[in-house]
């Protein structure tokens, strides 16, 4: 087995561009910049990832292609909001084909992650007696005992100091899992509550119309609720009001701007105007309150790395 990524990380896109085989979006809605630790590695038929994240995140994007994905929370996290589920330590989630990733994150989230190759799963269920896990999504309730039971599996199949250990343990782990989903109670995902869906159609839109900055009667237009009922929605999941998402929303879409090559030739201002802001004082000031630096210090962050 190789250790491919055992690293501490202050800013997220050093964690999307060294995080193998995930394609990720994790976007800041909490000021104050990004702390986050991801241990990860890897052997043929099983990836193994801990991740622990200091800051509370919109996380989105997909699991690793080809491999079927299940989550364990750390049994230090609180919780989470996985695609329309509360998910606990007493839970394991299960990707299904589609692969979305749609996490709200707090700042306790601490999970571990088990890819297994399709060719693999199958196999070992049939070893198991039992079916493969079905395509969809869905979180499984495990007794708190089992549960205690997989988080020692976990920890020794990530952190192990033993090579031969960690993969002896990463394929006793896939065993217990495919086992506890097959036993436990399963609970479906699903993102009907009114609540979801008009955080769904607001992203949605922020998405595809860029540096738009929607007002609050425009945002409830978007999500076909009322004020009230959106206000409640984002308080619930984000602890922001929807006009302080949208604006989290496009400082993230500036930073990214700012660190990307394809800004070059643009001022700090024209990059603001991009994002839907027009006063560059005011942008600077928001922009240090949730990434914990100047844009100007991000532009020199990229320009140091491109020469190291």
């Amino acid at each position: 087995m190789e250790i491919i990524l055992d690293s501490r990380f202050d800013s997220l896109e050093q964690l999307s561009s060294l995080t193998k085989a995930w394609d990720l979006d994790f976007r800041l809605v909490q000021n104050g910049g990004f702390l986050g630790q991801i241990r990860q590695t890897v052997m043929p038929e099983i990836l193994i990832t801990y991740a622990r994240f200091g800051t509370k995140l919109h996380q989105a994007g997909t699991t690793p292609p080809g491999y079927r994905t299940f989550g364990i929370p750390d049994k230090e996290c609180q919780g989470f909001w996985w695609l329309g589920n509360e998910v606990n330590s007493n839970c394991v989630t299960r990707f299904g084909t589609d692969s979305e990733l749609m996490c709200i994150s707090n700042s306790d989230f601490a999970v571990y992650t088990l890819s297994l190759r399709e060719d693999y799963l199958e196999k070992l269920s049939e070893s198991l007696g039992l079916s493969c896990p079905g395509t969809d999504r869905n979180v499984t309730r495990v007794a708190s005992e089992e549960m205690a039971i997989l988080h020692q599996l976990a920890r020794s199949a990530v952190f192990h100091r033993v090579s031969s250990v960690r993969t002896r343990v990463a394929n006793q782990l896939a065993q217990r899992l495919l086992t506890d989903c097959a036993d436990g109670t399963s609970v479906p995902c699903s993102s009907a509550r009114s609540r979801d869906q008009a955080i769904k159609r607001v992203i949605d839109y922020l998405t595809e119309h860029g540096c738009n900055h929607p007002n609050l009667p425009d945002l409830c237009e978007v999500a076909h609720v009322s004020e009230r009922t959106l206000q409640y929605a984002f308080r619930e999941r984000y602890d922001l009001s929807p006009v302080q998402f949208v604006r989290c929303w496009h400082l993230n879409s500036a930073r990214q701007l700012l660190l990307s090559s394809s800004h070059d030739g643009k001022t700090i201002g024209d990059i603001a105007g991009m994002c839907g802001f027009l006063d560059p004082s005011a942008f600077a000031r928001h922009y240090r309150l949730l990434h914990g630096e100047l844009p100007s210090a991000t532009i020199a962050r990229a320009n140091s790395n491109k020469y190291q």
